[in-house]
């Protein structure tokens, strides 16, 4: 996690971006309703998610995920659907 601000010279300077992650998982912390208005909602991974999905995105076909008790050491995840 980082603000989106220091990741920007580094995007920018690169020749290939990659970005890994649950994009379901750590939503940005918003404390003005203005920002969120803004568009500060939105990270970095989703807007690059929405923008280049067809060209540039693999998912896992199974999202694994720390199973709750009694279900195996594997159990996937349907929580968070692309």
């Amino acid at each position: 996690m980082a603000l989106e601000v220091s990741c920007w010279i580094p995007i920018l300077k690169g020749r290939k971006l990659v970005l890994a992650g649950d994009h379901c998982q750590l939503a940005p912390t918003i404390m003005s309703e203005a920002a969120e208005r803004a568009g500060l909602g939105d990270t970095l991974f989703d807007r690059v998610r929405r923008m280049y999905a067809k060209d540039a995105l693999a998912l896992l076909s199974i999202q694994y995920a720390p199973p709750p008790r009694g279900l195996g050491a594997r159990a996937p995840s349907k929580a968070c659907v692309p």
